[in-house]
């Protein structure tokens, strides 16, 4: 079995491989150019990452697609092949200042997700990280999402977020913990780390522009400033300190709702498709 099992691993590497040298020819015979979104200088722009693909490596199957899930067991919706992408940045500020960011953040959650996993307790409390690499890149988040066009973003308006936003990612400066903040959930279904699973969430407390979502077993919580009675302590700490809590999906409602059904959907519309 184990065999077996290193084996679909290693034809799922190859094949993102694969998807990845297909992708990066095409990107580079087809970029357009115009004004870069963060430096704002005119350049060849590269289709980024809304929400960066690492977010979605364990999502992806051997053939380098994921699953769609819909609330409706007759819809069979198709499967996607990347994730959220929009021309908005230039190769230095994409691939050179954010991607340091990501390659950061991307080990440090590969991490994260093995100790939430093995240790299943209630708070999870990450020590000595890099204050700067994953504040920015949660910086880089919310703005990347509060100006883009796509349609799922279409209801998040910054408005003058965006400029201190851009101002502060482009001279590199991680602002207060309470700037800007973000909080963090790891979900547990039946005992279990819900790693396979993402979806756009409403966001918490009906919080004008909070950005919410829900990917690779964790809850993300993006917001412009700290909400109203807000806990600091939740906050990542510029000692490099990070709780992520435990949600039960059966004991929260919203995930109930957004994921459980979800989920109990999709197994029986492949329950169906064996059968």
């Amino acid at each position: 079995m184990e065999d077996e099992s290193d084996a679909k691993k290693a034809l799922a590497e190859k094949a993102r491989e694969r998807h990845a040298r297909k992708i990066a020819k095409k990107v580079r015979e087809e970029r357009p150019v115009g004004e870069c979104r963060l430096c704002l200088q005119n350049a060849e722009l590269c289709e980024s990452h809304i929400i960066p693909e690492f977010f979605y490596q364990k999502l992806y199957d051997g053939n380098h697609k994921i699953s769609v899930l819909s609330s409706n067991v007759d819809e069979n919706p198709s499967p996607l092949q990347k994730g959220l992408r929009e021309y908005l940045l230039c190769e230095p500020c994409d691939g050179g200042r954010f991607g340091r960011y990501e390659d950061y953040t991307a080990k440090a959650f590969a991490q994260i997700s093995e100790a939430v996993a093995k240790e299943k307790r209630d708070v999870t409390c990450i020590k000595n990280a890099s204050y700067p690499a994953l504040k920015l890149f949660f910086m880089s988040l919310l703005w990347r999402i509060g100006i883009s066009s796509l349609r799922m973003f279409k209801t998040i308006n910054l408005g003058e977020h965006k400029e201190k936003l851009r101002l502060a990612l482009l001279a590199g400066t991680p602002l207060a913990p309470t700037d800007y903040p973000f909080c963090v959930q790891a979900i547990f279904l039946q005992g279990e780390f819900f790693d396979q699973f993402t979806a756009e969430l409403p966001p918490p407390m009906d919080i004008p522009n909070a950005i919410s979502f829900a990917v690779q077993g964790f809850r993300f919580d993006l917001f412009t400033e700290l909400p109203a009675g807000g806990n600091p302590a939740v906050l990542l700490s510029t000692d490099g300190t990070l709780p992520i809590f435990r949600v039960n999906v059966e004991d929260d409602p919203l995930l109930q709702g957004y994921i459980l059904a979800q989920w109990n959907v999709e197994r029986e519309r492949l329950k169906r498709k064996g059968g």
